[in-house]
């Protein structure tokens, strides 16, 4: 028996007969196909028709119980295809951020604003793409890329010239990986929960920073780097689900504590360690900047 739902909205078994050949053509096997298309309205298994030939019969049912719980948006299915580039992207990037992030901050505000930016902007088209059920073509998928780059650069560089609140931009980034961390430690379900916790840990570490610059500087691009690492890294391992996939699944029902890929408490941990590498780093440097002024 084998499932494929690529080709249809719902689900397609194909039974093979074995090694029996069909005598009407035997090149080819005795086949069954069962096809359930989705259908939301649809409460029970409906009948709908059959298409046969003298090797090959399809039955054509459809039922809401074939729609899927939970599927990829065209966004991460592209990014999928394209792992390697990004798993390399966010290394690179995330050793910056990490270990030089409070030496070299107008290059973090910079680097962190434009990945704000390009992230939000391109998760936002393709939300509304989504919701048009819109299918964009590779090679728009890669303007649409393109474009958010470029969006995301300019804002980069006209924030780098406003410290503060590109210490702000840095700070509220850092809460929101820090609430996404925490959404998927906790399989957060409910979804006001899930983005008053966002939105909280944003709202909070941006305020702390204007308290503590240094020491939320050096916390905030320490956690984020090491983040950045460490997802860089999973791209190629596996293991570790994309947090916001992570919650579409666990809120779709698609994923218990059953199906919860244990391995994200291990990345969790691989974070944290690195974290702290990246803070005493960054404090032992900064010891070093102070004792030759």
């Amino acid at each position: 028996m084998d499932s494929d739902s690529r080709k249809v909205n719902g689900v397609t078994l194909n039974y093979v007969g074995g090694n029996e050949e069909c005598e009407a053509d035997t090149s080819q096997k005795y086949e069954l196909k069962v096809q359930i298309t989705c259908n939301p309205d649809q409460s029970t298994l409906k009948y709908i028709n059959s298409e046969d030939d003298t090797c090959s019969v399809q039955l054509n049912y459809e039922s809401k119980d074939s729609c899927p719980l939970f599927s990829l948006n065209q966004l991460a299915i592209f990014l999928n295809e394209y792992y390697y580039l990004w798993g390399a992207g966010l290394i690179i990037a995330g050793i910056f951020v990490g270990f030089f992030g409070n030496h070299l901050i107008n290059g973090v505000i910079f680097l962190i604003t434009a990945t704000a930016v390009f992230a939000l902007g391109t998760v936002g088209i393709y939300g509304i793409l989504d919701s048009f059920n819109v299918e964009t073509p590779e090679w728009a998928n890669w303007v649409i890329l393109g474009a958010m780059a470029i969006l995301g650069l300019i804002v980069g560089y006209v924030v780098k010239k406003l410290r503060k609140i590109g210490i702000a931009i840095i700070a509220a980034w850092g809460g929101v990986m820090l609430g996404l961390a925490l959404n998927g430690v906790f399989l957060v379900e409910n979804e006001p929960v899930y983005y008053s916790i966002i939105v909280g840990c944003a709202i909070i570490v941006a305020v702390l920073a204007f308290k503590m610059e240094k020491v939320v500087i050096i916390l905030v691009t320490s956690f984020t780097g090491a983040y950045s690492v460490v997802r860089g890294i999973s791209l190629y391992a596996g293991g570790f689900p994309s947090l916001t996939q992570l919650h579409q699944e666990i809120k779709s029902g698609a994923m218990d504590w059953d199906e919860f890929p244990k391995t994200y408490y291990a990345y969790a941990g691989g974070i944290l360690v690195l974290t702290l590498i990246c803070v005493l780093y960054q404090r032992a440097h900064n010891k070093k900047k102070k004792g030759h002024h």
